[in-house]
């Protein structure tokens, strides 16, 4: 497991009437030992994203093992070495698959979309963005130059990328000499190429902090136990570059009765997590 977050390792429990239980009763589970610390230990900007319910259950299995190593890159027992990058949590794991002559990495929440290939681009999750932005660019870089094939989790149109320095940032990823194709089931396709000034990216000294306004007008429904409201966001790009493009990441009605975190709330264990609160419907005027 690349690390514990919960929309990275909730498959791995499934409820079994109710027990909370390994989805796969043979398996072994693997996570870094010092992210396991990190995880069960959460510091308050990650609480929320580490559910007890989502990894205790593997501990008390005995189907978990460790894989230790401070290096950035480590060997594992699994017969792959991995990445480990610490910007977007610690001790996140990205494995690097070697076959058929080709190197695919598993990039998990450090390259999440063709969105974050700038070196500046990185998530609002991060906990250390500017390790991030360090970490990305000795990857990246390595990336294009050895042509390493980067599966992109978090993308809904692109599921891999391979990367080639160019002098011009602006040319992805809209490049005369982009080809594409959804062959993912044959295991290593190239199934995009970008091009994308790395090179000159990781060079760049400047900085730009975006900025973003918005106003909020809700109103609570005590009787039906909903909100309603509206909300008006201005973004404003500090950068010199255009940008064709603004990804956000949106839950929508998260903890809506019947959504996926209040069903979670309701979960009959003794893992129940903190960091999910009073439920809407339990609200009295």
């Amino acid at each position: 497991m690349t690390h514990l977050h919960f929309d990275h390792v909730g498959g791995a429990v499934e409820r079994q009437g109710d027990q909370l239980r390994p989805a796969f009763a043979k398996a072994r589970y693997w996570t870094h030992s010092r992210h396991w610390e990190w995880a069960t230990k959460p510091n308050p900007r990650e609480k929320a994203s580490f559910l007890s319910e989502n990894i205790m259950p593997l501990l008390e299995s005995g189907q978990l093992h460790f894989i230790d190593g401070d290096s950035a890159r480590i060997s594992t027992p699994l017969g792959f070495d991995a990445f480990v990058a610490n910007g977007h949590t610690d001790a996140q794991m990205c494995p690097i698959l070697d076959h058929g002559g080709q190197t695919l990495v598993y990039m998990a929440d450090l390259l999440p979309s063709v969105g974050h290939i700038p070196l500046p681009y990185v998530m609002g999750y991060d906990t250390r963005p500017l390790l991030t932005l360090q970490e990305k660019a000795r990857i990246l870089n390595e990336a294009a130059d050895r042509g390493y094939l980067l599966f992109l989790e978090h993308d809904p149109l692109n599921e891999v990328a391979i990367l080639t320095q160019t002098r011009r940032v602006r040319d992805w990823p809209k490049s005369k000499n982009c080809n594409f194709t959804n062959t993912m089931k044959k295991f290593f396709p190239l199934a995009l190429c970008l091009a994308i000034g790395l090179g000159s990216a990781s060079a760049q000294t400047g900085y730009w902090q975006q900025s973003l306004r918005y106003q909020m007008d809700v109103d609570l429904d005590h009787n039906q136990h909903r909100l309603e409201g509206k909300m008006r966001l201005e973004y404003t790009n500090n950068s010199p570059d255009a940008l064709d493009e603004i990804f956000m990441h949106l839950y929508w009605n998260a903890f809506q009765p019947g959504s996926m975190m209040s069903n979670m709330a309701n979960i009959p264990t003794q893992f129940k997590d903190k960091a999910i609160g009073t439920k809407i419907e339990e609200l009295k005027p």
